[in-house]
């Protein structure tokens, strides 16, 4: 297995098992937004998912690929997802509220690929034989454009209709998704420009993570806003760097691998192993031991998904309808 494959499946590990924290912090002890250490893993988790995402958006993506995608995505949201609705008393909800019931990451992702098909297709009809910084500039007003467009249909369009497209969600995440895919389309280039100043930026990113940290653990601020986007900035180059560097033994690599490549999958199981146990929230102290609980059930979760996810596995037919595989 390539280095890079690894160093990526290790990350998105890592960002799926900070959004199961964040949810059990959510789900089982209602502390979400009074909660020091899911403020903070909130602010790049979710900026990681998309930026991975967008390393593997590929130039040139066709539709066949486009209808690959509506597979994997949208055919877990409409079974899963709307099961999970369905047992909840949510149907309304889950396809017009703004979180669909937490499965708003799909269709999100699913029509941030449905944009970058049409900058795919302009690309190559009217920048086909133009020079790299002229793609590089497409590629930097489209993004603002899609920012500016689905940002301004918010005073427009029903609200309904607002939030069956995600609109407000491509609004938060297209700058991680079409920042994972200039990284990656543009890693030579990059790693030449950055490779003497590695350790700057490495230092840099950790002043600024440490800094952040000390915001929300000590002085209370509430990471919202454009302090949560200059925080993921900065602590996606930091993951980059770091995780490239580090290795693991071959048992936890093994483990690191699998939930890596099986998030999403986890991502869409997670809901139905979340107990609402609010009382256990409000028994619990905050700091180090509210983490530490959190970090068990964590685990426990995600033991339970992946469970499942074997026993599906088994059968193809699982597959493709839990699935879309």
């Amino acid at each position: 297995m390539k280095q890079r494959i690894v160093y990526i499946d290790n990350l998105k590990a890592l960002a799926i098992f900070t959004v199961v924290i964040g949810h059990v912090f959510y789900f089982t002890w209602n502390k979400y937004n009074d909660n020091v250490w899911n403020n903070f893993i909130s602010v790049y988790n979710m900026p990681l998912f998309f930026f991975l995402s967008g390393m593997f958006a590929k130039e040139g993506l066709s539709f066949k690929h486009i209808g690959r995608k509506a597979k994997q995505l949208l055919i877990p949201t409409a079974t899963i997802g709307g099961t999970y609705a369905y047992f909840n008393n949510g149907i309304h909800d889950y396809l017009f509220g703004g979180a669909h019931f937490g499965y708003w990451f799909l269709p999100t992702l699913f029509i941030m690929f449905i944009f970058f098909y049409v900058r795919c297709q302009i690309a190559k009809l009217f920048f086909n034989n133009k020079s790299v910084k002229s793609i590089l500039l497409l590629d930097l007003l489209y993004m603002l454009g899609v920012w500016g467009i689905t940002k301004v249909l918010a005073h427009y369009i029903p609200e309904n209709i607002y939030n069956l497209l995600c609109f407000n969600q491509i609004t938060n995440y297209v700058l991680f998704f079409w920042g994972g895919f200039l990284t990656l389309k543009n890693k030579e280039k990059i790693s030449s420009m950055v490779k003497m100043k590695l350790d700057v930026i490495y230092a840099l990113c950790f002043l600024i993570f440490g800094v952040g940290f000390y915001f929300c653990y000590y002085s209370g601020y509430e990471t919202t806003g454009l302090f949560r986007k200059i925080m993921a900035l900065f602590t996606i180059p930091l993951l980059l760097i770091l995780f490239r560097k580090i290795t693991f033994n071959e048992k936890i690599q093994k483990v690191c691998s699998y939930v890596g490549t099986h998030s999403l999958e986890i991502y869409v199981l997670q809901y139905f192993f979340l107990p609402t146990t609010y009382s256990l929230g409000n028994s619990v102290m905050g700091g180090v031991n509210c983490l530490a609980l959190a970090l068990l059930e964590s685990v426990l979760v995600i033991i339970l998904c992946v469970t499942l996810i074997k026993i599906i596995d088994i059968n193809k037919y699982l597959n493709l309808i839990f699935f879309g595989k």
